[in-house]
């Protein structure tokens, strides 16, 4: 999928180098590739969900979830993302 990469940076600057590095058509394989390292840390988690949303959502209303650090029911705080045996690798 082609996505417009100056509306996300716009949208959610304080993504902007993770927004610059990505491919510009994204496809499962990407999330998936970005998805191996989520459970490594917050800020992996926070880029997969970043990458995914970008796969399949809107900027503006990815600027509204709660996800940020300090957010209420923040997800990349808790980490409960499993990559299995697949090597992080991004």
């Amino acid at each position: 999928m082609r996505w417009r990469r100056q509306t996300w940076q716009a949208t959610v600057p304080e993504h902007h180098d993770l927004l610059a590095s990505l491919p510009d058509a994204i496809d499962r394989a990407t999330v998936a590739k970005r998805a191996a390292c989520a459970a490594d840390g917050e800020a992996e988690a926070v880029q997969t969900f970043v990458t995914a949303m970008v796969w399949g959502y809107g900027p503006g209303r990815v600027r509204r979830l709660p996800y940020r650090p300090g957010a209420d029911g923040e997800p990349a705080s808790r980490a409960d993302v499993s990559r299995g045996s697949a090597p992080c690798t991004s």
